[in-house]
């Protein structure tokens, strides 16, 4: 059993892309795995994501990204605490389709229009968006986020469990190869602190 820990950013194409190749790499191989999205935001994630998206950037193409990102993290954090973590992830894959894929502008007709799918009425959604338990559950991923110092998205860590010691760290755009290596040779004893941290966040997230 595997066991992927995603840090993305909720609108980016490129955590888009590499949430489609591990699924993809981890299905071609049946691979069992359990994984876990935790959005983010900082200035070099944003910047990267910017990039990605958009080509050029100025000062106000940067505030609008970036207000976008930290409003689609509550988002994801007001799904997560009315419907749960599926249904949370499960709408950040949406709305990174949308936004990346099909070129819809994030905004919150947008938003209303990817919850109504998961049986959530507008305004149950609005209170909950501005509750209190939002602003906590956004900071119980931060934790996560500090705790292993994650600066770039998208990066990923896997675990297996089968492996104790075998913890994988991936930074930025991943490659399809990286991953099939991973199943194709016996797994080195490597990356001993993130694999055993891994056990402790494993009910956390």
């Amino acid at each position: 059993m595997f066991e992927l820990f995603f840090f993305v950013n909720p609108i980016g194409g490129t955590c888009h892309e590499c949430e489609k190749i591990a699924f993809h790499t981890m299905q071609q191989y049946n691979k069992k795995f359990n994984y876990h999205l935790i959005p983010m935001a900082s200035m070099p994630s944003i910047i990267d994501a910017l990039k990605n998206n958009k080509g050029n950037y100025d000062l106000n193409l940067f505030n609008q990204f970036s207000g976008d990102t930290f409003n689609a993290i509550k988002d994801f954090h007001s799904i997560k605490l009315l419907k749960g973590n599926k249904l949370a992830k499960q709408f950040v894959l949406n709305l990174q389709e949308m936004v990346n894929i099909q070129k819809c502008k994030y905004s919150e007709e947008l938003v209303l229009q990817l919850i109504n799918n998961f049986d959530i009425s507008a305004k149950t959604f609005k209170e909950m968006r501005q509750s209190e338990y939002v602003n906590m559950s956004i900071d119980e991923d931060l934790k996560l986020i500090n705790t292993f110092n994650i600066k770039v998205t998208p990066t990923i860590i896997i675990y297996n469990y089968a492996k104790d010691e075998a913890g994988y760290l991936f930074e930025g755009k991943l490659e399809i190869n990286c991953l099939k290596k991973m199943f194709q040779k016996p797994q080195p004893q490597q990356n001993k602190k993130i694999a055993l941290s891994l056990h402790v966040l494993k009910n956390i997230t």
